[in-house]
């Protein structure tokens, strides 16, 4: 059961025949959808595979948050792989998704509120809040610094300290990724659904890389960038991922948020993250992960999780009569271990990039490493001409 689901009445064609491009996207997710997108920007011939339909897989489980964490996003990414973290990158995605919904019309995108918070009312939570704002504030976000007396005016639940920024945003990942591919279409690039690339090789002789589905048919273009995500990825590279869990729980659509902003995302720094939100049509949704070696108890695992963000979301909200569940879910992802997502190129073959992204909050992750490949992409392309 997805977060979001599809409203697409139109499906793409497969590849039925050879074709040739500068540039084959490999996964028509989040990631693989915004990279297209940069790389026919710049004007070049790009054509993208999914063995699916268009953001049908992790995508549609993205909680549609956009705001800045605190946490490092992949910066400048060279031919040798990625290089300088910049935090600042963070907010600058959201202005640049804020752009790209408006050029492919999408009307999902809309500016929140966002506030990060912790109910720790000791000294050293409270540094570390302020060290979180003066980051953020030096980063360049717009945001406010709440003590416990500010956030009793503002929310019914406890917050000891917290950061209140109004430069957050929320969209449907689904929509919006669904609007980058008729854009897309619309403007040269091939589209292809129900197409599983099943390998990928250097010609010797032209020095262009074939890559073939499962029918047989090829694609020859000077550069492949593969989105598929890091369950792809096999032998050493796989050992270097870790597993998440991702529950998520959403109620049935609620009149009345009392003492809270409506749509505002909802983030505290709790060792498991907890994030809430509400949807375009007044459902909460509650997302959280856990890395937790009690996975291994399978079900009975289960039902605690629901049962603990069922407790969590009645205790915030306790305002609301009546709150009802209507989903409950979750989905694991394998990510590289010590980050959230990454993208490099291959160091044996020039060319040839890898987007490995998170998909669990917001398409910020994917809109960096899509901006930052898409230029590698383009300097190595004008090189070799």
């Amino acid at each position: 059961m997805n977060i979001y689901s599809s409203d697409k009445r139109t499906v793409f064609s497969a590849l039925t025949e050879n074709s040739d491009c500068d540039v084959l996207v490999i996964g028509g997710g989040a990631s693989g959808l915004l990279c297209a997108y940069k790389l026919r920007e710049k004007g070049l011939r790009v054509a993208l595979a999914e063995k699916d339909l268009v953001a049908s897989q992790k995508t549609a489980y993205n909680c549609g948050m956009l705001f800045g964490n605190g946490s490092p996003s992949y910066g400048n990414i060279s031919e040798s792989g990625e290089t300088d973290l910049k935090i600042e990158e963070n907010f600058r995605s959201v202005d640049r998704l804020r752009e790209i919904s408006k050029k492919v019309s999408d009307d999902s995108f809309r500016d929140v509120k966002a506030l990060y918070y912790t109910e720790d009312n000791s000294r050293s939570a409270f540094a570390r809040m302020q060290n979180e704002y003066r980051l953020r504030f030096f980063s360049g976000e717009k945001c406010t610094f709440l003590t416990w007396k500010d956030a009793m005016k503002l929310y019914s639940f406890n917050i000891a300290s917290g950061i209140l920024t109004n430069s957050a945003a929320q969209q449907n990942p689904v929509r919006f990724c669904e609007r980058i591919a008729d854009y897309l279409s619309l403007n040269g690039a091939e589209i292809y659904e129900n197409t599983e690339i099943s390998s990928v090789c250097r010609d010797p002789e032209s020095g262009n890389f074939i890559s073939t589905a499962i029918n047989g048919v090829t694609v020859s273009s000077r550069s492949v960038v593969d989105c598929r995500g890091a369950s792809e990825l096999c032998g050493e590279e796989r050992q270097k991922l870790e597993q998440r869990t991702v529950y998520y729980l959403t109620t049935e659509p609620v009149k009345e948020l009392v003492g809270w902003h409506c749509g505002s995302i909802i983030t505290d720094d709790c060792k498991t993250p907890l994030l809430l939100r509400t949807d375009e049509n007044k459902r909460i949704i509650m997302t959280l992960w856990s890395r937790s070696f009690m996975r291994k108890l399978g079900s009975t695992y289960d039902e605690y999780m629901y049962r603990y963000e069922e407790h969590l979301l009645r205790s915030m909200f306790f305002g609301i009569k009546d709150l009802k569940i209507s989903d409950y879910g979750k989905f694991d992802c394998r990510l590289p271990k010590n980050c959230s997502c990454g993208a490099r190129a291959d160091d044996s073959l020039r060319g040839f990039y890898y987007i490995c992204s998170n998909n669990m909050l917001g398409l910020q992750d994917s809109e960096i490493m899509a901006e930052q490949t898409a230029s590698a992409v383009e300097q190595l392309l004008k090189k070799s001409d």
